[in-house]
C-alpha cells in the first residue's frame, strides 16, 4: 500500500534512495558546515543540515540540499521547451558559485534528487533520459 501511495515502485525507490543519500551527505558534511549559512536562502544550518561538495573555499558553497534541488528545478525551466543540451541542466551537476562539478556524497544526493524529480515522466521523454544520465554519473 505504501508503494502505491508513493507513486509506484520506481518513485518509491527513488524517494528512499534520495532520503538515504541526503542523510549520508548531511552527516558527512556536519563538522565542516557547523555555524555556516546556506548561500541560497541565507538561513543557518539548523533546519535540515547543510552540505558542500564542490571546490568552494572559506564560507562559500554551503547549502541545503532542498535549496540546491529547487534551484536546479527552476533553472531547468519549462519542461515543454526542454533541451537536454541546455546549460541550465548543469545546475544538477555543477556548483553555481565555483562552477566546479559536485563530488562525493553531495553528487550522490543531487543525482538521486534529480532522478526522483523526473522518474514519473514517460520513458522516452528527453528530461527523464537526462535525469537518468545525471544519476548514472554517480557510478562512473
Amino acid at each position: 500500500m505504501e508503494i502505491r501511495q508513493s507513486g509506484g515502485a520506481e518513485q518509491y525507490h527513488a524517494d528512499k534512495r534520495y532520503a538515504d543519500a541526503l542523510n549520508l551527505a548531511v552527516e558527512a558534511c556536519a563538522e565542516d558546515t557547523e555555524g555556516q549559512a546556506c548561500y541560497i536562502c541565507l538561513e543557518d544550518g539548523s533546519e535540515e543540515g547543510l552540505v558542500r561538495g564542490c571546490a568552494c573555499r572559506g564560507a562559500a558553497g554551503y547549502t541545503y540540499m532542498s535549496c540546491l534541488v529547487r534551484q536546479a528545478q527552476i533553472a531547468t525551466g519549462d519542461l515543454d521547451d526542454f533541451d537536454n543540451s541546455d546549460a541550465a541542466w548543469d545546475k544538477w551537476t555543477i556548483c553555481g558559485l565555483c562552477k566546479q562539478d559536485f563530488h562525493g556524497v553531495v553528487v550522490n544526493a543531487i543525482g538521486w534528487a534529480c532522478w526522483k524529480t523526473y522518474v514519473g515522466f514517460p520513458e522516452a521523454h528527453d528530461i527523464r533520459q537526462s535525469a537518468l544520465s545525471t544519476l548514472s554519473f554517480l557510478y562512473l
